[in-house]
């Protein structure tokens, strides 16, 4: 879904790390692969894959685990002093139907406020990557509450048809 979009985070990411500067990966669908970024490296990179050890990755496998997360990142940018954090698919586990709408609807809200805290309170660049097109009327109410928190969004678009392909949602000053 934001497989058009990933690329970009991909590519930033091994920006910040060759620059010497660590980064957040919150991962919400299990599409993180370190062999993607190291492949952003120039072919005469010195031990390129010793960069990755800057590269903080989080997964959690339910929605509750991934609110976690959330929680906690604040406090690892702090630490971490992390200039990028991208949250990679945070929707989709808020559309597992064991998770009731309205749960689901309050802890989006609770993710986009502390992404959305973490961006102006730190300086910090959020990319979030989700899916542009809705999948059922849970999934757009969600996508609606992303957008209208988010400063910025960079979409992709297809190359027949010109139709909206993934967006990448921008959280920062």
């Amino acid at each position: 879904a934001g497989k058009s979009m990933r690329k970009y985070a991909e590519s930033w990411t091994a920006t910040a790390l060759r620059a010497g500067q660590n980064v957040h990966w919150i991962d919400g669908a299990s599409r993180i692969n370190p062999a993607r970024i190291l492949d952003h490296f120039p072919p005469t990179e010195p031990a390129a894959h010793e960069h990755l050890h800057r590269l903080f990755i989080g997964r959690g496998f339910t929605v509750h685990q991934l609110a976690s997360l959330i929680e906690r990142l604040a406090r690892e940018v702090s630490i971490t002093d992390a200039p990028l954090v991208i949250v990679d698919a945070p929707i989709a586990m808020h559309l597992d139907k064991q998770v009731g709408d309205h749960e689901a609807r309050c802890l989006m809200r609770r993710l986009m406020f502390e992404v959305k805290s973490i961006a102006q309170n730190q300086n910090v660049a959020v990319l979030l990557i989700t899916s542009h097109h809705a999948k059922s009327k849970r999934h757009q109410q969600l996508l609606t509450m992303v957008e209208r928190q988010s400063s910025r969004q960079l979409v992709e678009r297809r190359e027949k048809g010109g139709k909206r392909c993934s967006p990448m949602t921008m959280l920062s000053l």
